[in-house]
């Protein structure tokens, strides 16, 4: 967006904006972020949930694929909001601010839903290293190598070029990584709803067969010996003929 605006202003760097101009674009970012992020996670929770347990517009369309088809939805919807986001910096913000939002939002449909649908397969003894791999290579292949990735393909495309406007169309173009990545990560969901069911059924055999294990080896409590009734229920009759022996 600083790019836009240097462009648009005929400045030779973004430096030269205003103070003012640049802590805009950054509070407008940085609350259409925050906005689109918590209605985002709260929408896809709520959708999936419903979607699974069959309540109102999915009582008769329960299905336990939810998390993965919602996620898969949110990925194919976004790449090419992206697209139209960055399409139209040039010719309409505010529309491209509003493309924006909705881009980030529907990224965020899966972020708790995505953590759901992995501790659903997981058995208990093994969740806490799984999600720690899962939010290794998580972040290992997004935001920890993403912006460097970005960046490299920027600067191969612009050259030796310090104007903003190349700076602006170079970084449009390294974002088609990101771009494509989200059309494949859709295709990885939906490849997780085909195999979920027999996922979920194989978690419940293993934590059925660690549930005997259990049983099995925990020692078995003693049982003490008891008195019976004839002893401990002696009546008059009882003593008198224990008198008259």
């Amino acid at each position: 967006m600083e790019h836009a605006k240097a462009m648009d202003e005929h400045l030779n760097d973004t430096s030269k904006l205003r103070p003012a101009e640049k802590n805009q674009i950054a509070l407008i970012f940085g609350v259409i972020t925050c906005v689109a992020g918590i209605f985002g996670v709260s929408l896809g929770s709520l959708i999936a949930q419903h979607w699974k347990t069959g309540k109102f517009c999915f009582a008769h369309r329960r299905s336990e694929r939810a998390d993965p088809i919602v996620s898969a939805v949110g990925s194919f919807v976004a790449a090419p909001l992206m697209f139209v986001a960055f399409s139209l910096i040039t010719t309409d913000q505010l529309l491209s601010w509003f493309v924006v939002f909705l881009t980030i939002l529907c990224l965020c449909l899966n972020w708790a839903i995505n953590m759901d649908m992995l501790m659903s397969i997981i058995v208990p003894e093994r969740r806490s290293i799984a999600s720690a791999i899962q939010i290794l290579f998580s972040h290992l292949f997004g935001d920890a190598s993403g912006p460097y990735l970005v960046g490299a393909i920027s600067d191969f495309v612009r050259g030796s070029s310090d104007l903003p406007a190349d700076r602006f169309h170079s970084l449009i173009v390294a974002f088609y990584l990101p771009n494509a990545l989200l059309f494949l990560s859709g295709a990885a969901f939906l490849g997780a709803a085909y195999s979920l069911p027999a996922d979920l059924k194989r978690m419940e055999a293993e934590k059925a067969a660690a549930e005997r294990e259990r049983r099995e080896r925990s020692p078995k409590p003693t049982t003490s010996a008891t008195i019976g009734p004839s002893s401990a229920n002696i009546g008059p009759q009882g003593r008198q003929n224990e008198a008259f022996e």
